[in-house]
């Protein structure tokens, strides 16, 4: 399948703009509208170009999916935001909500379907009604676009957000902290891992080994954004090859990690703005690196070398299947590992595992690059 980003149809997005305006509408829905996601500048970009002519919400929704998911966050976002008079914001949260409480089925399985919904707000501010909208099933607080804003005060969310409205920032630093807020501007290939990672749990993340990536710092950027909000409570470290050093019975799937990280150690926000614990979504992620060269070490001319090789090959992928399947059962935790194969190979060496592959590449990309 082929596609590419529409281009904006900018003259007469204005003159739609200015009237709206003229009208005092605060909130607005742009259904099915891949130009929202036009990232060239923000001068192009029609939700941007919304809230600069005074439209206080902007929801960007792609519908990329089956009708019946269409029909279900609608209904729900509609009836919260017209009929219950809720905030803008609650009322996209609910409508994720309904989304997971009523899936769609089809076939008698529930269909995955890719919805992409990019909310934008003008002012930056945490109501009373966000505060109060407590759930533990909702995913990571509010991500946001790493692209430079034409205005300080415009901010994106991520489809997979949560209740925490949050200022923005000009950089990601390390803590991503900065006057006890968090800062979380996302690209829309990351919003497509964070989407990946909680609908499949399971996600082979590639770099293609091109010369500017840095999967290593992207992933350590995106795990201290997750250690920061309420999705996940710890992160384990380990090497493909710890997996394909002994057999493991099913039952006893246990593998030591090399380097352990908490939610409670990372100091985050969730921490320090509510005087209660906030339970995470999911208990831990585990990110397995350098699983290119045990799942497919080639060929060696030493005998020994590769009888070994071929070993620990046999053992890392029983184990790994096996830890793959506790994961899926125990619903609990989320898989990530580090490579740089396409995603032909992936779906050779590891399509048991049943997750998915992703590229951490910007969405400028063609379609078919992107996806191997």
């Amino acid at each position: 399948m082929h596609f590419s980003i529409p281009q904006t149809r900018l003259a007469k997005a204005k003159d739609v703009a200015e009237v709206l305006s003229r009208f005092r509408i605060e909130n607005v829905v742009l259904n099915a509208c891949l130009s929202a996601y036009n990232r060239s500048s923000p001068a192009t970009n029609l939700a941007h170009m919304f809230l600069q002519y005074g439209i206080s919400n902007v929801s960007a929704m792609w519908f990329y999916v089956h009708w019946k998911t269409v029909a279900t966050y609608v209904h729900a976002f509609y009836n919260n935001l017209l009929v219950n008079d809720v905030d803008f914001h609650i009322a996209a949260q609910r409508a994720r909500e309904a989304l997971r409480q009523q899936p769609t089925i089809l076939n008698e399985r529930i269909s995955r379907d890719f919805f992409l919904c990019v909310n934008y707000a003008r002012k930056v501010h945490r109501t009373d009604s966000m505060l109060l909208e407590d759930s533990p099933s909702w995913p990571s607080s509010r991500s946001h676009d790493s692209t430079t804003s034409a205005s300080n005060d415009l901010v994106t969310s991520s489809f997979l957000s949560g209740s925490l409205m949050i200022k923005p920032s000009p950089r990601l630093g390390d803590s991503l902290i900065l006057g006890d807020e968090p800062i979380m501007r996302l690209q829309l290939h990351l919003l497509e891992l964070e989407f990946k990672l909680m609908t499949f749990k399971i996600v082979y993340a590639s770099d293609f080994d091109q010369p500017k990536s840095d999967l290593s710092a992207t992933m350590d950027r995106m795990v201290n954004m997750w250690l920061n909000t309420n999705l996940i409570d710890e992160v384990h470290y380990y090497k493909a090859k710890d997996f394909g050093r002994r057999k493991i019975s099913p039952g006893n799937i246990c593998i030591p990690p090399r380097e352990k990280r908490t939610r409670t150690s990372n100091g985050g926000p969730l921490q320090r703005w509510f005087p209660r614990s906030i339970d995470s979504i999911r208990q831990r992620l585990h990110i397995v690196r350098e699983v290119d060269s045990v799942i497919d070490p080639g060929f060696h001319a030493n005998k020994h070398e590769n009888s070994r090789h071929e070993e620990r090959q046999a053992t890392a992928k029983e184990v790994l299947k096996l830890f793959a399947k506790q994961l899926h059962a125990d619903d609990d935790s989320y898989l990530i590992f580090l490579g740089s194969q396409n995603v032909q190979w992936w779906r050779s060496k590891l399509k048991d595992l049943n997750g998915e592959w992703w590229l951490d590449a910007p969405w400028s990309l063609p379609l078919h690059t992107r996806n191997g």
